[in-house]
């Protein structure tokens, strides 16, 4: 089945002259397994670090939050955590199909995950951020939800978030982020936004996009990744880097963005996996957080749990990649692309909704309309039922995406494609 593809952006926000490199992963060789057999179980989907040997882990089904410590080079769920808390909407109802997690500044009181969809409602849409207060015992319900569906392009209940991280405006000023009027974002125009914003992966068409969330719902940026989808987005502040990761349907290639180097929320290079890491349905990852001897932990998750394993590690240097792909003429190109352009970084025309306190709440939908220029918004078709199938789904080996719309914002070629959904 096709889906619809995104809209192309408005505005840009920067653009390759050529290709950023596609390099092999420049780290350990090794790749180990890093759980007990048949401990963590399947559907384990986004990571978090949560400390020094601690991460945040979320299972899409059944719905559960999970702390895990990591002991003698394992990782197994903490003291009290059992397999995952059970977590509902504000109402104690549903299932949310959790895909990501990720903490603000560190704090770890309280955790932020992005969700696709009630499970009991498995064929709708339901794109949320979630605030979950992490003390206490037994099942957890969020205490926020703000609903994305409005900002972000239209999927289904299974083509939805799937990444989620969270960076500190200090980072976004000093990268020259460039927010959807075109000038350098400035935080105080995004009102109770909490010193920082998420960056939200979309699985539908690789697509970021950068979301204040307080008293309203503000897209303030769009990024094209230049892969098919997304499963994963980590921020490491250790080393100034977004990550935004695929998992087999793009050979788990990752694109890394060096914010404040040679242009904001550009892919500074892409990143194959370790040769060793077998291309799987990996869907969560997290780095470090601190350098030890020159190095610092990858930790990987299989939604898939294949040989009974959800995790596993490598270890990558504190160099940030910018500075190996600098290094590399930028001659390769993703697979798939259609241009040696690459993707440019984009930013859409502000769109705003203010939030639902809690799940009952709904969201009235504001829109500032955007200017009218020769780079016009251009969408493609939306899928008809038979573009999409009736089954809903696919097998494993299916195949990327053909169709490709490309839109040119102010000579940047930005190429966003469907896939078939595995």
């Amino acid at each position: 089945m096709w889906f619809r593809l995104a809209a192309a952006a408005v505005g840009m926000v920067g653009a390759l002259a050529a290709a950023p490199p596609t390099l092999d992963w420049p780290g350990s060789a090794t790749v180990r397994t890093a759980d007990a057999a048949d401990v963590l179980g399947g559907n384990l989907s986004g990571l978090a670090v949560a400390g020094p040997d601690a991460l945040w882990a979320v299972r899409d089904a059944p719905s559960a939050l999970l702390r895990l410590e990591r002991t003698n080079g394992t990782w197994a769920p903490a003291s009290g955590w059992g397999k995952g808390r059970t977590v509902r909407f504000g109402d104690g109802k549903g299932s949310p199909d959790l895909e990501a997690v990720t903490t603000v500044a560190g704090d770890d009181a309280a955790v932020y995950v992005g969700a696709e969809r009630d499970s009991d409602q498995p064929g709708v849409s339901r794109n949320a951020v979630l605030r979950i207060a992490t003390g206490g015992t037994g099942a957890l319900t969020t205490t926020n939800e703000w609903r994305l569906d409005e900002v972000l392009p239209a999927s289904n209940g299974n083509t939805g978030i799937e990444g989620l991280a969270w960076v500190p405006d200090a980072a976004l000023v000093a990268s020259g982020l460039r927010d959807t009027t075109g000038r350098p974002y400035d935080p105080a125009a995004y009102v109770g936004h909490g010193g920082g914003l998420f960056v939200v992966g979309l699985e539908q068409n690789g697509g970021l996009y950068v979301v204040a969330l307080g008293d309203e719902v503000a897209l303030v940026a769009s990024v094209a990744s230049g892969l098919d989808a997304l499963m994963e987005v980590s921020y490491s502040p250790e080393r100034g880097e977004l990550w935004a990761l695929c998992d087999d349907a793009c050979a788990g290639r990752a694109a890394v963005f060096r914010l404040g180097a040679g242009g904001a929320f550009t892919p500074a290079a892409y990143v194959r996996p370790p040769a060793a890491l077998a291309p799987r349905n990996d869907e969560g990852f997290a780095l470090g957080p601190a350098c030890t001897d020159g190095t610092m932990r990858a930790v990987w998750s299989d939604d898939s749990a294949d040989d009974d394993h959800a995790l596993r590690e490598a270890t990558l240097p504190c160099t940030p990649v910018a500075a190996a792909a600098s290094a590399t003429p930028p001659t390769s190109t993703v697979p798939g692309s259609s241009t040696a352009a690459g993707s440019g970084a984009t930013s859409l025309a502000r769109t705003t909704v203010a939030p639902a306190a809690t799940a009952t709440t709904a969201a009235p939908l504001v829109t500032d309309a955007p200017a009218t220029t020769a780079a016009a918004t251009t969408t493609a078709p939306s899928a008809t039922a038979a573009d999409r199938g009736a089954d809903g789904g696919g097998g494993s080996g299916a195949a990327v995406g053909g169709a490709v719309a490309v839109a040119l914002v102010a000579g940047a070629a930005v190429v966003l494609r469907s896939r078939r959904r595995r």
